[in-house]
């Protein structure tokens, strides 16, 4: 017995949208804070380091390390600038290492968690 086939989700859409962030919805703000909150418990739990390191601006940071990159060039890009080594003095950040999967996974949750709650900000006019 076949089925009969049901049109597609987008069949019904009268218009889509893409690459919306930033341009309509006010996003970029939620992502400064998640990853401050995702850098700052990252941070915190650091042990090996010598000297603690400075807090994640949620302005200065995220511009300069995040926006227009992927969350793992940024996380690879905050890491680096911030003098923290890889584990095993493997030389440099790699988009794949456990650290860098798990941080774009926590910042990934917490932005999730804050849409759920809030919904998606988008820009008045």
């Amino acid at each position: 017995m076949d089925a009969e086939p049901r049109p597609a989700t987008l069949a019904r859409c009268h218009a889509l949208i893409i690459g919306v962030e930033g341009v309509i919805t006010d996003t970029a703000r939620i992502h400064a804070a998640t990853w401050q909150r995702a850098c700052d418990t990252f941070l915190r739990q650091l042990r090996h380091l010598p000297l603690p390191t400075r807090p994640f601006d949620p302005d200065l940071d995220f511009r300069r390390f995040f926006q227009g990159r992927t969350p793992a060039e940024g996380v690879q890009a905050f890491l680096t600038a911030r003098g923290i080594p890889p584990p095993g003095g493997e030389g440099i950040w790699a988009q794949d290492s456990d650290t860098v999967r798990r941080l774009t996974a926590l910042e990934d949750r917490l932005f999730d968690e804050y849409l759920r709650r809030h919904g998606v900000p988008v820009w008045p006019d």
